[in-house]
């Protein structure tokens, strides 16, 4: 067996677009969640994955995997082990039904920010760098229609059957179909469903801590690439001081709490500060039973954002910034990844035209939004 993966057997992805059996998965299909559950194009991917056989889809999960020992394959063989279904029985469901947004993030576009749609509808010269459908364009909300009716409502009457749903957007605590389908699960005292948010942590209502004591598998991941000003900048629309003590908050009650990070060129030389703030919450909070782990993945996409792409000129100085971070106190993952970071510096050729498009459109991005992304994530004037 060269490939098993067990996502399409176990779970769906629905976004306003259709559905996938991931969120690696390159392919979309057009139609409901009814649909795709008994489509010939679900079946021939079963068969494939069944087979040993890359399914077209695949290919950029088997890619990461290939680069650096990262995918969503290798995630859901933890979960679910390598034993091999025969039949599709869905138990984990990741809804993303809208792209309603309040940040405009540097590595995000406008289908999952509608924000950033509103910014591209007004600056159309952003269109170079966004790919996909520019039906996200036509209305001035930058909105998107979300999932369908039906698809919210397969959702709710399959929640008893599911092990997992995770909310992503957009912004999930922005969304009303979440909280109409997290009220439902705390009314029908489903509390074998696992609740996992992603979020950017800028929300104000108390509502979502309130819920979240209710829940007994309410499990948060705040996305998280930096602190301070360069976190104001990554992921634009941050307030860091409401961030940052959301986390808090959210470490001192939920059942288990996530940072997450993902390392790309805009981040890479700030990851030391990243890092001593992640570990002092776990000191901080180490008393307490929950869950607390630091999650951190490498940009693959968009290509131009890869922390692996440096000019020779800069490679010295950015080495020699994660070697200094290697000799702090870590958690065994933050090493692993310094480590992996380190390796794929030096083993891939700097490619000048993924370099400069990186410039050029973050140049963009300050002049649209009058910021300097220099001053917050490069270690050099490059």
């Amino acid at each position: 067996m060269t490939h098993w993966c067990p996502l399409p057997f176990k779970h769906v992805f629905l976004e306003p677009r259709g559905v996938k059996p991931c969120c690696s998965y390159t392919q979309t299909y057009a139609g409901e969640i009814t649909e795709w559950l008994v489509s010939d194009e679900l079946a021939e991917l079963q068969q494939q994955t069944l087979n040993g056989v890359v399914p077209e889809g695949c290919k950029y999960c088997v890619n990461a995997e290939e680069r650096d020992g990262t995918g969503t394959r290798l995630g859901a063989l933890q979960q679910y082990g390598t034993e091999q279904y025969k039949h599709t029985d869905i138990n984990y469901v990741d809804y993303r039904s809208s792209n309603l947004c309040n940040f405009r993030c540097r590595s995000c576009e406008p289908f999952f920010s509608n924000r950033i749609a509103q910014e591209t509808r007004k600056h159309p010269e952003l269109l170079n760098y966004y790919p996909g459908d520019a039906s996200v364009f036509k209305r001035p909300d930058g909105k998107i229609a979300p999932t369908t009716t039906n698809d919210k409502q397969w959702v709710l009457d399959n929640l008893h059957k599911l092990d997992r749903l995770m909310f992503t957007g957009g912004e999930p605590t922005r969304i009303p179909e979440v909280r109409e389908i997290i009220q439902h699960i705390v009314d029908q005292q489903l509390d074998t469903v696992e609740v996992i948010m992603i979020t950017n942590g800028s929300f104000t209502d108390t509502w979502w801590f309130d819920i979240t004591k209710q829940i007994p598998r309410m499990n948060w991941t705040i996305s998280i690439d930096a602190v301070g000003p360069a976190a104001e900048l990554i992921r634009d629309g941050t307030n860091w001081d409401l961030v940052s003590s959301n986390t808090e908050r959210l470490f001192s009650i939920a059942n288990s709490v996530n940072i997450g990070t993902v390392i790309t060129n805009l981040n890479l030389y700030k990851l030391g500060e990243l890092f001593d703030w992640c570990n002092m919450l776990e000191d901080k909070y180490a008393h307490l039973s929950n869950g607390r782990t630091h999650h951190i993945e490498i940009c693959n996409m968009p290509e131009n954002m890869t922390p692996y792409n440096w000019p020779d000129t800069m490679k010295p100085t950015v080495l020699a910034n994660l070697a200094a971070i290697s000799k702090k106190h870590m958690q065994p993952k933050q090493q692993e990844i310094v480590n992996a970071l380190s390796a794929g510096i030096r083993r891939t050729p700097y490619n000048p035209e993924l370099w400069h498009s990186h410039l050029e459109r973050n140049m963009l991005l300050d002049k649209v939004r009058n910021q300097d992304f220099l001053i917050h994530t490069m270690p050099l004037d490059e």
